[in-house]
């Protein structure tokens, strides 16, 4: 399952990310 590889990936990206939005605005 490919998925269950890159699912864990997208969420750590996503976390930073909207840290960085939240700070921004």
């Amino acid at each position: 399952m490919p998925s269950l590889n890159w699912m864990p990936e997208l969420q750590h990206l996503h976390i930073p990310l909207r840290v960085h939005t939240k700070k921004k605005l």
